[in-house]
């Protein structure tokens, strides 16, 4: 049967405000029965007492001072009523016998009391004393007593409000952290309320996500071999149609783009990779030995282009895909080699718990408002500039995915006409 978060609330603060009166009610009878109302009464009768003598000894022509009345009720927080005796049954015939009687509220600490008047041992009239109702505590004792009463309702509210919305929505923050690095554990349903369907909804969307990746990565891979098919097939033709004595520039520039459409196959699945979880087990490396492998293999390139190189490769130790990790690495080299100028530094490291791969280049550097969307798949700050370099606006985006993939962070630094500094950071691996 489902159960409504609602209705769970509501039934228990019904529940909790009967036990508060209950609770109350069954306190008061139990000082009541154990001599609390006695006390309180017979404190009443002596305050009665009391105005009865001040009313007898202001006795003038058979009747008490007015002035004396009001001056009583106002400093006693009293009603008084003088009862002559032609009054008759509304004094109580119990007044005959002794001097005061009383009779109390069943649903209240109050009481009013009849006092007979009888100054110079002469049965004048009788006094109706009530006791206003009593005022607020203050004080010490006062604060207390809210404090004991604000304690208990809050025992009272906070452990359900606890287990049944506070705790849900941890689990629910948690879940949806677990969920954006980890889509392959379900999510569990133990609840059937609200939450409840909270849990059904992640779960479900879990599902939906996971399928259009894969989906996605299947896509990729089968357009890639559909569109590499056709590529090597034409790789091979031109040769044969240079060798019947065709030259032309025309071959050349279809050689161009046959190499491009190549590269951008191959960004565009190692972007599909890189945006989900390496397939491949990951293996002890280190960035700084990748590095010196990723400069030799680039040291003809960059001579040739008049760059000089500062290395500083210190142990930076870290657990990967190499093959993703070198992709990336890769990238931020390249990027450094085509734009920039004059000196390329590069340094390895460990800092804390991370370890970094970072590339500094002297070339012109990026606008500041490009810098944010350098991240994003064909995002290309300057068109004319990538195109001439053969740029596809995909390298970033695989430094940014592999990162991402690893647990850690890709960041752009650039100065316009001083440069620019890229950094891979990633967990560093503990011995």
């Amino acid at each position: 049967m489902r159960r409504s978060l609602i209705l769970k609330s509501f039934l228990y603060a019904i529940g909790a405000l009967t036990v508060t009166f209950l609770l109350t009610f069954a306190a008061s009878r139990v000082l009541m029965a154990h001599g609390l109302g006695d006390s309180y009464r017979e404190l009443g009768a002596d305050y009665a007492l009391f105005i009865g003598r001040e009313l007898e000894a202001s006795f003038q022509d058979g009747n008490p001072s007015q002035s004396r009345l009001d001056e009583l009720t106002q400093s006693l927080h009293v009603r008084l009523e003088f009862l002559p005796p032609a009054s008759g049954s509304a004094i109580p015939a119990a007044l005959a016998d002794r001097k005061w009687t009383s009779w109390h509220h069943p649903w209240a600490p109050q009481h009013v009391y009849w006092v007979r008047l009888d100054p110079g041992g002469q049965t004048l009239g009788a006094v109706r004393v009530e006791f206003m109702p009593p005022r607020p505590a203050g004080g010490r004792a006062g604060w207390i007593f809210s404090g004991i009463l604000m304690l208990a309702l809050g025992l009272m509210i906070v452990p359900p409000l606890y287990v049944w919305v506070i705790r849900p929505l941890r689990g629910m923050v948690e879940t949806a952290h677990r969920l954006g690095s980890d889509l392959s554990t379900p999510v569990t349903i133990d609840r059937r309320d609200e939450f409840g369907d909270l849990e059904e909804a992640f779960e479900s969307l879990r599902q939906r996500i996971q399928r259009m990746l894969t989906q996605k990565e299947r896509l990729l891979t089968d357009i890639s071999h559909e569109l590499r098919g056709p590529l090597s097939r034409m790789a091979i033709a031109l040769p044969l149609v240079r060798a019947d004595g065709e030259a032309s520039p025309y071959l050349d520039h279809l050689e161009r783009n046959m190499h491009a459409m190549d590269r951008l196959i191959g960004e565009l699945l190692a972007l599909s990779r890189g945006q989900t979880p390496p397939a491949r087990e990951q293996e002890p490396l280190d960035l700084a030995e990748m590095a010196q492998e990723l400069v030799a293999e680039r040291a003809l390139v960059m001579e040739q282009r008049g760059l000089s190189l500062d290395v500083a490769l210190q142990e930076a130790p870290v657990r990967g895909d190499r093959l993703m990790l070198e992709r990336a690495m890769g990238n931020l080299l390249d990027n450094a080699i085509k734009y920039g100028a004059g000196r390329i530094r590069i340094e390895t490291g460990r800092s804390g718990a991370e370890a970094q791969f970072t590339v500094s280049d002297q070339g012109p550097g990026i606008p500041e408002q490009d810098l944010p969307h350098l991240f994003e798949p064909f995002y290309r700050p300057d068109t004319s500039r990538s195109r001439q370099s053969g740029g596809t606006g995909l390298g970033l985006a695989i430094v940014h995915a592999v990162a991402q993939s690893h647990g850690g962070a890709a960041t752009l630094a650039s100065t316009l006409g001083e440069g620019t500094e890229a950094s891979l950071r990633l967990p560093a691996r503990t011995a």
